[in-house]
């Protein structure tokens, strides 16, 4: 899955810290042993608000306290909330705030920012029998991407949210009519698994999820085979007229209805 964040130095930020992650977990399967939840000793750029941490360097680095400012970084799984919480503190003291005097503008704006994304990714791989471990995983994998939401970018990535249907309900309440986005429910899944068995080759089934008159949130199935998209709206639905962009497919059979993607973009703002 994909994320697309704005800022360069924010992007780069949550790109390290899925790198140690991805390294944390992977030591975590040699060994065998449980998930070990831990701070982890950071610092910060004070112009740039570039965040480095300690363990992702082999040698001692010399990060000189005029240019950075060294922190304590947890993130901690929370089984109440099913999510994990990321926060920042003053070096070797999880109990005292981080202390944002003596930084940039900028660095103040990029730490913020990622520490309010890092709090939102568990939203992003939310789901039933969903433990700190699948979540993990899941954080593992995914992929940061950088800049605004082009349009030239394929609307699948853009639009992409890992949410349930009550997660699709409850972020497409109050949208306009025509607002949709892209997810995998539990019947696409099925549908992949089964048609995948059936025909033998490689099928992806992704929801459409959509904002309709009355407030009526609807979800359609794309199937994509062979190279091409389809709506499955019954059983003969590779007999259909496919497409090759998922965007030709929409623009097609949801014309005047889907009409506003909602894109997945990780506002930069606070969240303490």
């Amino acid at each position: 899955m994909h994320i697309t964040v704005e800022n360069q130095t924010v992007s780069e930020n949550i790109h390290s810290f899925l790198v140690l992650l991805r390294r944390i977990e992977a030591k975590r399967e040699r060994t065998g042993s449980a998930l070990l939840e831990k701070s982890y000793r950071a610092f910060l750029n004070r112009s740039t608000g570039k965040l480095l941490f300690a363990d992702s360097f082999k040698e001692q680095m010399d990060f000189s306290s005029s240019d950075w400012k060294e922190l304590e970084f947890s993130y901690i799984y929370d089984p109440i909330s099913e999510s994990f919480h990321a926060n920042i503190y003053e070096p070797h003291n999880l109990k005292k705030a981080f202390e944002l005097n003596h930084l940039s503008s900028h660095a103040v704006t990029a730490i913020k920012s990622t520490i309010h994304i890092l709090n939102n990714l568990s939203s992003l791989v939310k789901g039933p029998n969903s433990d700190s471990i699948t979540k993990i995983k899941a954080l593992c994998n995914l992929q940061v991407d950088v800049g605004s939401v082009e349009k030239d970018k394929s609307i699948l990535v853009v639009a992409w949210h890992g949410v349930d249907r009550i997660g699709a309900e409850k972020i497409l309440r109050n949208k306009p009519v025509g607002t949709f986005l892209f997810r995998e429910d539990y019947f696409a899944s099925l549908l992949q698994n089964q048609l995948t068995d059936e025909l033998g080759k490689d099928v992806r089934c992704v929801t459409l999820t959509l904002v309709e008159p009355e407030q009526k949130i609807s979800d359609f199935t794309l199937v994509h085979m062979d190279h091409l998209w389809r709506w499955y709206n019954d059983a003969l639905f590779c007999n259909v007229q496919g497409f090759s962009r998922v965007e030709d497919l929409i623009e097609t059979h949801f014309k005047g209805r889907a009409n506003t993607p909602l894109y997945h973009r990780l506002q930069e703002e606070w969240i303490a």
